[in-house]
């Protein structure tokens, strides 16, 4: 038997700024770890979300026009 485990996760969603259809979702852990995906005209992009470091999620946030964020937990 598993035991499922329910942690804290923040959702963040970046306005592109160039195209306004396009929606940067990223995801930051309970752990720090941090997930990519896009969202374009309503529905991701890719089928699963990319691993990203630090970095690249601090540009990705300071680039785009930050908009909301959400708190959910998420069964691991």
């Amino acid at each position: 038997m598993s035991r499922k485990r329910k942690t804290k996760t923040t959702v963040f969603y970046v306005r592109d700024s160039y195209d306004s259809k396009k929606w940067y979702v990223l995801k930051q852990t309970a752990c720090h770890h941090y997930y990519a995906n896009e969202e374009i005209n309503g529905k991701l992009f890719y089928k699963k979300f990319i691993k990203i470091n630090k970095s690249w999620f601090q540009n990705l946030l300071d680039s785009g026009d930050f908009t909301m964020e959400l708190w959910y937990d998420e069964e691991i």
